[in-house]
């Protein structure tokens, strides 16, 4: 692993660390750390010692790079996977698992904070003081009427490179809707009958077509909704890096399952509504402009607006007798 000069700077409490994966922590008990790390090293490593862990792990990239490769955050295989996003060369121990310490302007404040940037580069290091000033990049751009006949392309490829396990393929999200302004990705949903199943079973497929699976298991449950959370699971790939002109999420649900019906529910009321689409357009378009910085915010406050769209929306199934079909 790489990082800067002060590296080796001793643990101490109220240091910040920044890991170059878009993730910040700040230290609460750089002893009890230090400690959780030297054991999780020993078991790592099962063959070293005490002495040989208190060697290698003594200051704050050691720890932290320790306690997340244990966590499978970073490592051997988290760097098989990371290396295929790019093609230009970067060695998969480079600058991007870089703990820097001490840093000026962390990410984000607080501990264990989410700090992804609105660019596509995952390994992109935190711009400098003065382009932080400079506009973001949109998230929300207008409606492009090739979307709808790319988005079908994109599920038919898809299903047959899954094969069987896969249900049903279907183009969702914004892209789906005729007129509406969108983030310029392609949403697909896979429906399986078995969510753990059919991932391994996708995984080799997806990842010779590019794709890179991430640790999101479950959806937002909409408020009010008496579902248990592991009802809205799922599994979740998506394909992004510099040679992608067509960026996709897909959304692997289980058949019957809600999550699976209101992602259809939603895209069919739309479609079915094209008087609301102008409306819900221009909310995530200042939405995005409000939240540019930060692109889990611009989820957050989305979820609750699509709960709202929802409850109209089963309102509309009932009395129109619409069905998953």
């Amino acid at each position: 692993m790489t990082g800067t000069d002060d590296t080796a700077e001793p643990l101490a409490d109220g240091m910040n660390l920044s890991l170059r994966l878009r993730r910040d922590f700040t230290v609460t008990d750089a002893a009890r750390l230090l400690t959780a790390a030297r054991r999780t090293y020993r078991d790592l490593n099962p063959d070293a010692g005490s002495d040989t862990a208190d060697t290698m792990v003594t200051g704050a990239a050691d720890a932290l790079y320790v306690v997340l490769e244990h966590a499978g955050l970073i490592g051997d295989a988290t760097d098989d996977r990371l290396a295929t996003y790019r093609d230009d060369g970067l060695d998969p121990g480079g600058w991007r698992a870089e703990v820097v310490t001490g840093d000026p302007w962390p990410l984000a404040p607080g501990p264990l904070s989410n700090c992804v940037i609105p660019v596509d580069d995952l390994f992109a290091l935190p711009p400098d003081r003065n382009s932080r000033t400079a506009p973001a990049p949109p998230l929300i751009t207008a409606p492009d009427t090739r979307w709808a006949g790319r988005g079908a392309a994109i599920a038919r490829h898809l299903r047959t490179a899954l094969g069987p396990l896969a249900l049903r393929v279907d183009h969702i999200g914004s892209t789906a809707v005729p007129a509406m302004a969108a983030k310029p990705v392609y949403d697909i949903q896979v429906s399986v009958t078995d969510l753990d199943t059919a991932a391994d079973a996708f995984d080799g497929p997806l990842t010779d077509l590019g794709f890179v699976r991430l640790p999101y298991l479950h959806d937002h449950v909409p408020a009010g909704h008496p579902d248990e959370p592991h009802r809205w699971a799922k599994r979740f790939w998506h394909l992004r890096g510099p040679d992608i002109t067509e960026p996709v999420n897909l959304h692997c649900r289980t058949a019957g399952s809600p999550n699976e019906r209101l992602a259809l529910l939603f895209r069919d009321w739309l479609r079915a509504h094209p008087e609301a689409v102008p409306a819900y357009a221009a909310f995530k378009q200042s939405l995005a402009a409000a939240v540019s910085h930060d692109p889990d915010r611009y989820t957050d406050v989305k979820d609750p607006v699509v709960d709202l769209v929802a409850v109209v929306a089963e309102q509309w199934a009932t009395t129109s007798g619409w069905t998953v079909r």
